[in-house]
């Protein structure tokens, strides 16, 4: 790059190209203007980019979905998303590297995922052949994410490490609408098994790690009282109650702060 070129456009450019798109190499100045010229994204109109995404629980894959409500003349895109990173982790495809490419729907899908353990992903979406996305609601990707964080995370769009534009079959920039999306990320089911065996009531109680858990018994389903409380150091406890004996019912209920 420091000698302009060779004269002939490849493969290889393309390829550099994409890599400047998605932020995976820094921006170097080799020509044009002398200094860095601010770029701002063309924002508003109809044409809408969206982020659509389910809620999780702590520890518990799911996706996020990026749509385009397309006019019928758009042929690429590049965006970056940014995210709670001790909230979600993200979860590129095995053996991705800092990239991964893959056709669907005769689209070719780039995903920066280098700085995502900060929580920033870039990413760039365009047409195989230059055609345009047909009218409508289109899903341009599809990105897996683990719950690792209690509370709502936001997903939303920025510039960083990629710039925000849409463009033409022509390389016309087109305005957009970006419309951010929320994860909520909740704690997964306590769950609480009893056996019984010689006499005595083991417990076994699975839930999220490190949260306080507070164990009620009741002999009758409508008084309750306090058996003890249970920090769940490892995913899954296990105790004991002394005061069951083989005579008599005993129920047990676990909760946790919300």
């Amino acid at each position: 790059m420091a000698t302009l070129g060779d004269g002939a456009i490849t493969v290889i450019d393309v390829v550099q190209a994409v890599r400047y798109v998605i932020g995976l190499d820094p921006r170097q100045i080799l020509g044009g203007p002398t200094n860095a010229v601010p770029k701002q994204p063309l924002l508003g109109g109809s044409r809408t980019i969206s982020i659509t995404a389910s809620n999780l629980s702590i520890g518990q894959d799911g996706t996020v979905g990026v749509y385009l409500d397309a006019q019928g003349n758009e042929s690429g895109l590049g965006f970056s998303l940014t995210f709670n990173p001790t909230r979600l982790h993200f979860q590129p495809p095995a053996d991705s590297g800092e990239y991964y490419q893959f056709n669907q729907s005769n689209t070719l899908i780039t995903i920066n995922s280098a700085d995502a353990k900060n929580g920033h992903i870039g990413g760039m979406i365009i047409r195989n052949d230059m055609s345009p996305f047909p009218p409508g609601r289109q899903k341009l990707c599809e990105l897996t994410f683990t719950g690792i964080g209690h509370g709502p995370a936001a997903i939303g769009f920025s510039d960083t490490p990629a710039f925000r534009e849409v463009s033409d079959t022509n390389a016309t920039p087109l305005s957009a609408t970006y419309v951010d999306g929320t994860v909520q990320v909740t704690n997964p089911p306590c769950t609480l098994g009893v056996i019984k065996h010689a006499g005595n009531v083991e417990l076994s109680l699975r839930g999220t790690l490190g949260v306080d858990f507070v164990v009620h018994v009741s002999t009758n389903l409508t008084n309750w009282s306090e058996l003890m409380t249970i920090t769940n150091t490892n995913g899954t406890s296990t105790f004991s109650d002394p005061a069951a004996t083989d005579k008599g019912n005993r129920f047990y209920r676990a909760s946790s702060p919300p």
